[in-house]
């Protein structure tokens, strides 16, 4: 081989070399950026998605305490009257019949008639429950009534019924409440 020759070989050679350098380099180059789009659109991705999660979290938040504020009052009131119906019996069974009217007097004005705002518009399970109270607590302030303001030996076996009965339905409208409260039912 000439001299010549050589040279154009070296020069071909070192030509493919570059060539080849920087062809690697530009194919380099576009799989690194396309790895890189497609991680930022993965990024993107995944915090919109967590966004959206997010949001989801503090509408269903926002839902349960908004359902807990409606209930509130209706539940304090079916927990409390308990006490007020305990009081009227303690008064009547000491023969203090001006207490127990007083109680009795008490368990009237604050008597569930606000309740029935949850009958209308809210979900069977719940509505029923409500029906459910209002009717247990109706029957046994008619039982309490009935028995009079005079010391009573005993509770009659009627009594009893009907406080477990209520007792029952205050249960109920409790564990009702909660479930309303963490389901995920529409309000309306």
């Amino acid at each position: 081989m000439d001299v010549e020759m050589a040279r154009t070989v070296a020069l071909l050679s070192g030509s493919l070399s570059l060539a080849g350098a920087l062809l690697g380099g530009l194919i380099a180059g576009v799989v690194n950026y396309v790895v890189a789009r497609q991680n930022r659109a993965t990024q993107v991705a995944l915090a919109e998605q967590e966004r959206a999660t997010k949001l989801a979290l503090a509408q269903d938040a926002a839902r349960r305490e908004w359902r807990k504020q409606q209930l509130t009052d209706l539940l304090n009131n079916a927990n409390t009257r308990i006490g007020l119906y305990t009081s009227a019996l303690i008064y009547r069974d000491e023969g203090d019949a001006e207490g127990m009217m007083l109680q009795i007097r008490r368990l009237s004005e604050s008597a569930p008639i606000s309740a029935l705002g949850w009958i209308v518009g809210h979900s069977t399970p719940l509505r029923t429950a409500v029906n459910a109270y209002i009717a247990a607590d109706t029957a046994y302030l008619q039982q309490v009534l009935n028995e009079g303001t005079e010391a009573q030996d005993a509770e009659s076996e009627d009594s009893r019924t009907v406080y477990r009965d209520l007792i029952a339905a205050i249960r109920t409208l409790n564990q009702t409440a909660e479930q309303y409260i963490f389901s995920t039912e529409e309000p309306p």
